[in-house]
């Protein structure tokens, strides 16, 4: 049986099966910004969860096969939580997520984000192991809560859209960086034998003009080397930066293959976040820093 209910802000609750409630909202925003608030410790703390409630807990390591932990006070002491693991990471379209409240059954989320000039159909599915749990869900707070948190994420995303001067519909994708080296194969050999970068394609055209691209395991952004690309001297880019879920074994895997790499360094903001970092360079010079940011509700 299908049953459809509409809370306040637009949000549409339907079951489509007896294992299924699929949770679905238009959002006046991009898609890219809706799934970011989906996966950032920067906005997640700010809106998911009851109005009531305080996020406490925003634990993220955003990899397929990485987990997750959030957990809120409430009133009167109380408190609740949850967690899971990331199953699919499909920017921006598509996150897919196990999820088990405290002492509760495993669920399946699925999160699909559709974009029309600039407007946004989120449409989330929850796949529960039964019926009775399914049922057990739809009788709790559950439909007032999440519709009061999708509330306050679309107050939050076009505030957002609108420090940009308004919708950004066109997504912009950085695709490869140009890195300045003297010796081509030198570079070859450090940045896929020690730095652990995939080699994508190593073309020639001619004596003169060579090009190699390599990407970082996970990045959407590749680095490109070669002969005949660039009139900056080599050793010159500094600052290139490499965000990992966990500096500490990110470090020892380079320093393992051979990379110099300077000891973690940690920067707090009291209150909000703490960035580590660590630092090596290619045998030219250009400069890499390794981060890490672990951020604080509030």
């Amino acid at each position: 049986m299908d049953i459809a209910r509409r809370l306040g802000g637009g949000t549409a609750f339907t079951t489509p099966s007896d294992r299924e409630i699929v949770v679905t909202r238009v959002l006046d925003v991009p898609r890219r910004l809706v799934f970011d608030a989906w996966t950032s410790p920067e906005h997640i703390p700010h809106w998911m969860g009851p109005k009531a409630w305080t996020m406490r807990v925003c634990e993220i390591d955003l990899r397929p096969g990485g987990g997750y932990r959030f957990a809120w006070s409430g009133p009167d002491g109380a408190e609740m939580g949850f967690s899971g693991v990331y199953r699919v990471i499909d920017p921006p379209g598509r996150l897919v997520t196990t999820e088990s409240w405290d002492g509760g059954a495993e669920v399946l989320n699925t999160l699909v984000l559709e974009e029309r000039d600039g407007v946004t159909t989120m449409t989330c599915t929850v796949l529960y192991p039964s019926k009775d749990v399914r049922d057990a869900v739809l009788g709790t707070g559950m439909r007032a809560g999440l519709s009061e948190g999708l509330d306050r994420l679309e107050q939050r995303l076009r505030a957002r859209a609108g420090s940009t001067g308004g919708k950004t519909t066109m997504e912009w994708k950085l695709e490869a960086v140009p890195i300045p080296v003297a010796d081509v194969d030198r570079a070859k050999h450090f940045y896929s034998e020690l730095a652990g970068f995939t080699v994508d394609h190593d073309n020639r055209f001619g004596e003169d003009f060579r090009v190699l691209q390599l990407t970082p395991p996970g990045s959407a952004c590749s680095i490109v080397v070669g002969s005949g690309i660039l009139p900056t001297a080599p050793g010159s880019v500094q600052g290139l930066t490499l965000v990992v879920p966990d500096i500490h074994a990110a470090r020892a895997e380079l320093a393992g293959r051979g990379v110099e790499v300077s000891e973690v360094e940690d920067l707090t903001a009291p209150g909000k976040s703490t960035v580590s970092h660590a630092y090596f360079n290619d045998p030219d010079g250009n400069g890499w820093v390794l981060q890490q940011r672990i951020h604080f509700p509030g």
